[in-house]
């Protein structure tokens, strides 16, 4: 896909999260969460359907079982080596969407595991279930990766690096869309003090900033699995060589600006109503960031390797 297409859905994107996130704050018992997507949208338009009629209810029914078994097909139809974990995962992933389907339609059958209950209980179901979703679909993924490097299928795993990263662009640009809509709706609604909108809008600058810097980092991903698919040394060499300098760039920008935030939030917690002190490290986006860097030497260093052993051959 090219870079210009990319942009442009990723920015339509984008103006769907924020105008999902209006609608939420503006729709009374409308919730939209990041951590409730995709249970949430799916679960209400099938509930949408249902209420059409026999028909609609008919078409709801089969949409949900195609979705719980999709998984199941796939899992059929992997073939190869050490695939038995792959097609456990994919089992999985059909019987967390199924319960989670089945949980949300009939919240009431959790109302004795969970404390409290009305429209909170249901929008927790609906964030758990989702995150349950994500996790059998994300150890689907890292099984068929580690496969893959374990039987040296580079291209195949290469193919799978790169769509793993558009999925990290999909999911960045969705949580910048989010955090900063959110931030906005906030603002214009009013914060008890100076001191909590000024936090706020630190907050939401600096997640910005480090999404906006992780998106350039993949962007530069994508050029070094080009270069790494298309075998020419000089051109990977690049690649790992633009990959290396921006990703030291985010990654010393990533701590410098989550230091300055914390600075702030001292500095204003005498007003501050909430004086709860919380400390976010960006651990996970420095781990993605390390990776990164040990991917690109990898490749690189790969490939010279590999030029080196054939003169001798």
């Amino acid at each position: 896909m090219k870079r210009k297409n990319l942009i442009l859905i990723l920015a339509v994107e984008a103006v769907l999260v924020c105008i999902l996130l209006a609608l939420s704050k503006a729709v009374p018992n409308m919730n939209f969460s990041i951590l409730s997507f995709p249970l949430e949208p799916v679960f209400r338009g099938l509930k949408a359907a249902a209420k059409a009629g026999p028909i609609g209810n008919g078409f709801a029914v089969m949409i949900a079982a195609a979705l719980i078994l999709l998984p199941v097909f796939f899992a059929m139809r992997t073939k190869g080596e050490g695939i038995v974990p792959e097609c456990i995962a994919l089992l999985l992933l059909a019987g967390a969407i199924g319960l989670g389907l089945y949980g949300c339609w009939n919240p009431d059958a959790f109302r004795h595991e969970i404390a409290g209950g009305g429209p909170e209980m249901e929008n927790m179901l609906r964030v758990v279930f989702s995150l349950c979703i994500w996790s059998m679909f994300i150890l689907f993924i890292v099984l068929r990766l580690i496969r893959l490097f374990r039987n040296g299928h580079k291209e195949q795993l290469l193919l799978y690096l790169r769509r793993i990263l558009y999925v990290l662009c999909f999911l960045s640009a969705a949580g910048l869309a989010y955090t900063v809509t959110d931030c906005v709706l906030t603002v214009i609604n009013g914060l008890p003090t100076a001191a909590d909108t000024t936090l706020l809008i630190a907050k939401t600058l600096t997640t910005a900033a480090a999404v906006i810097l992780d998106l350039a980092v993949i962007f530069r991903m994508f050029e070094l699995l080009d270069a790494a698919s298309s075998e020419e040394q000089e051109a990977l060499k690049e690649a790992a060589g633009k990959v290396s300098r921006i990703s030291c760039i985010t990654l010393a920008c990533t701590v410098w600006f989550t230091a300055a935030l914390h600075i702030l939030q001292i500095l204003l917690i005498s007003s501050l109503t909430d004086n709860q002190f919380r400390v976010e490290p960006p651990i996970t986006q420095v781990l993605f960031l390390l990776m990164v860097l040990l991917l690109s030497r990898l490749l690189s260093e790969n490939k010279e390797l590999r030029d080196d052993n054939s003169l001798f051959i």
